[in-house]
């Protein structure tokens, strides 16, 4: 295919609707195929903090048993995209490197899988820089001239407006699910108020020495017992409710 057909096929996978659950897997093979790679994957780098690195492998051309990305993957990508690399990604600036060019500790992983070349295009999603899409080569004359800068420029979006768009639906999920919980702990402290406020009631009595006879406040004792037994029943409705979280609010 010619990289204009690749595009093409792309937009339709990632943009689609809905998208098909291997589209960024077949995508990226596509990718690959159209530039002669040997591997692409899609990285996201969750955080940058010293003691705290979690750069992790979202997709790549053979996700299942990959023989490529190993154990090591996530530390010898973000040692990859830190320093002047990281600077040019976080520009929105795609950037193509010679392996033996790297520095020596971003090497050895690299070399072991007889890698010469990258091509890491950035990804943002959100308006932040999220991650990048990299193709790598064990070629020695690579790339060519298959993807111009304008066509890395419209893949790139691509890729980003799909997890652009994953992002947000799964914010608006869990705010469905934010929304939702606030609205039951609104109904279980109203049901609990009720029967708290009538033990209140019956206390105070005692308390101010309205009731002090010792039936009246036996009969007293025994409304507060009952009006906490309605409190434990309720409190009982809501466990269930967050062992099934299906159930509906306590009546």
């Amino acid at each position: 295919m010619s990289s204009d057909q690749v595009i093409a096929a792309c937009a339709r996978r990632l943009l689609g609707r809905p998208c098909a659950e291997n589209a960024v897997q077949d995508a990226l093979v596509d990718l690959g195929d159209m530039m002669d790679a040997d591997h692409v994957v899609v990285f996201q780098i969750e955080s940058f903090h010293a003691e705290d690195r979690r750069p992790k492998r979202v997709a790549c051309t053979s996700m299942d048993h990959c023989p490529h990305c190993g154990s090591r993957y996530g530390d010898d990508y973000l040692r990859l995209v830190e320093g002047d690399l990281r600077k040019e990604l976080e520009a929105g600036r795609s950037v193509s490197v010679a392996v033996a060019q790297l520095t020596p500790e971003c090497q050895p992983q690299l070399t072991a899988r007889n890698v010469k070349h990258l091509l890491i295009v950035p990804l943002t999603v959100l308006g932040s820089w999220w991650g990048g899409l990299v193709v790598e080569s064990q070629k020695e004359n690579w790339p060519g001239p298959v993807l111009q800068d304008d066509n890395l420029t419209t893949v790139s979006a691509l890729f980003s407006a799909y997890y652009e768009r994953l992002t947000a639906t799964e914010g608006y999920q869990e705010r469905d699910k934010l929304s939702g919980a606030l609205e039951m702990a609104g109904t279980v402290c109203h049901k609990l108020n009720q029967p708290m406020q009538v033990i209140l009631g019956y206390a105070s009595m005692v308390t101010s020495g309205d009731i002090n006879a010792p039936e009246q406040i036996a009969d007293v004792v025994k409304l507060i017992e009952d009006e906490t037994r309605q409190m434990g029943i309720i409190t009982k409705n809501l466990m269930g409710i967050t062992k099934n979280q299906g159930a509906d609010p306590p009546s």
